[in-house]
């Protein structure tokens, strides 16, 4: 499956009501792939659509602020770029009284005094809002979730009861649960004891082909006079490993490379100095994401040895059984990936590259 055909599936799903699993590691494009269904959605099938991020959520109650206010701006794009998802503008957008008016019997009233609001209630309201506003628009309802697994930092086991209780009886609604941890998102969605067992079919997000990038890259460049040499793709391919993110910021490096050299050919030479330009750029970004890692015991260890193409129990005085452990818990982060039995490698090609620059 390519990704066009990934796309007709997400919303042919969400018209149909069934609500999507999208687990992956960062930057391969889960967000940019749901947010271009939910537009499809909204501006070919006429569908109401809204998207939350947990991560930028600190507690259930704002969680609660950003659904009701991400709802109620799938009515008015004013709201999607005004608003900031706060109760103060909850309580701003209920003074709005053409908002309210447009939206008949959704009983919007508790939201000009937000504060006043029990949790307990105001999570109820702004988890059974998108049903209701389908209901009174007779158009389905499809809402994004990002970062889901942050759910368990906001609330855990009882607000997944609370959201499952509500969720369910809903007929007129969809969603599309996205996370970077797929083993949590498997727990969540795959074990029998879990609230949300079985709620959403999980999707995998399917790579980039090679050739598709190669001629992406090729008609992009073309269409701003500039000829990519086969040479040139193959080099930022080979450096990247195709991962979607790595691509593109590596294709741009070497496409205002050629820009600043006034040059309509890219080259070998032209890609290579556009890519540690581009390397040099991101060390911090690199940085930080190791430091993120610091929690896991010899994380760093096993991942300088793999990035050095070295096994990761040879020649090291870390215990076996430490080293599994940092290796389940790097694979659990999507940092590694299993290629089988003792094999792994890096999710994301760029991080191996900043590793072995860095040494150590």
């Amino acid at each position: 499956m390519d990704r066009e055909a990934f796309l007709d599936e997400l919303v042919r799903r969400a018209l149909d009501l069934q609500s999507v699993l999208i687990a992956g590691p960062r930057r391969i494009g889960k967000t940019v792939l749901a947010s271009e269904a939910l537009r499809r959605l909204r501006e070919e099938h006429g569908a109401l659509t809204a998207e939350v991020d947990l991560f930028y959520c600190a507690t259930a109650r704002e969680f609660a602020a950003k659904l009701a206010l991400a709802c109620l701006g799938s009515r008015d794009g004013r709201l999607r770029r005004a608003l900031a998802g706060t109760e103060r503008a909850l309580a701003q957008l209920a003074a709005d009284t053409e908002i309210v008016a447009r939206l008949p019997g959704l009983e919007l009233h508790w939201l000009r005094h937000p504060e006043r609001v029990p949790d307990e209630e105001m999570l109820d309201r702004a988890l059974s809002l998108p049903e209701r506003m389908a209901e009174a628009a007779g158009r389905p309802f499809v809402l994004l979730l990002d970062e889901f697994e942050e759910i368990e930092r906001l609330g855990g086991d009882m607000l997944l009861k609370r959201m499952r209780a509500i969720f369910q009886r809903q007929r007129r609604t969809a969603y599309f649960f996205l996370g970077s941890r797929p083993s949590t998102l498997r727990a969540l969605f795959g074990r029998q004891r879990q609230a949300f067992f079985r709620f959403a079919d999980p999707l995998t997000v399917p790579p980039i082909p090679v050739e598709a990038w190669k001629e992406y890259a090729t008609r992009k460049l073309a269409a701003q006079g500039i000829r990519l040499l086969p040479a040139a793709a193959d080099f930022i391919l080979d450096k990247t490993g195709g991962h979607p993110w790595g691509t593109s910021r590596a294709f741009s490096a070497a496409y205002h490379a050629a820009v600043a050299e006034r040059s309509d050919v890219l080259d070998l030479d032209l890609a290579a100095a556009a890519f540690e330009r581009m390397m040099d750029d991101l060390t911090d970004v690199f940085v930080q994401e190791l430091q993120e890692l610091d929690d896991i015991p010899h994380a760093r260890v096993v991942l300088h040895r793999l990035a050095r193409g070295e096994r990761p129990y040879a020649g090291t005085r870390v215990h076996p059984q430490q080293v599994r452990r940092a290796l389940q818990a790097l694979v659990d982060r999507c940092i590694l990936r299993r290629d089988g039995r003792g094999e792994y490698a890096f999710e994301e090609p760029l991080l191996r590259e900043h590793l072995i620059r860095a040494g150590g």
